[in-house]
């Protein structure tokens, strides 16, 4: 039986390096992504890796929740507890629905919420 692995990599572009350092500094302790085979496996407990560039950080994961839609999603929490630098959520769905193949992703998988932890 194959062990779950405990460490998953989330990488950001370049151009999101401001969410990776509100998570590295610590004001972001929620992260939301478009589900995927990959993503479905995150479990509480287990590690994520969020890289942007060369740089990394560590966090555990203390809660995972799936959400169907942004709906779903917005009725359970304030766009500032996902980004506390925003407080629009349609603004925030437009910028997820820019992202490559997000879209499709959250038809077929929904959207996953991960709480974070300092390690």
């Amino acid at each position: 039986m194959k062990a779950r692995p405990l460490i998953h990599h989330l990488p950001f572009l370049a151009e999101h390096r401001p969410t990776f350092e509100l998570i590295r500094s610590g004001r972001k302790e929620i992260e939301t992504r478009a589900g995927s085979p990959a993503y479905l496996q995150i479990q509480p407990g287990d590690m994520i890796e969020f890289s942007c560039g060369t740089e990394k950080i560590r966090r555990r994961v203390k809660q995972v929740e799936h959400y169907k839609d942004f709906a779903g999603l917005f009725a359970a929490y304030a766009p500032q507890e996902i980004n506390p630098d925003q407080s629009d959520a349609a603004a925030m769905q437009k910028k997820y629905l820019s992202f490559p193949g997000y879209g499709q992703r959250l038809k077929e998988y929904g959207i996953l919420v991960f709480s974070l932890e300092e390690i």
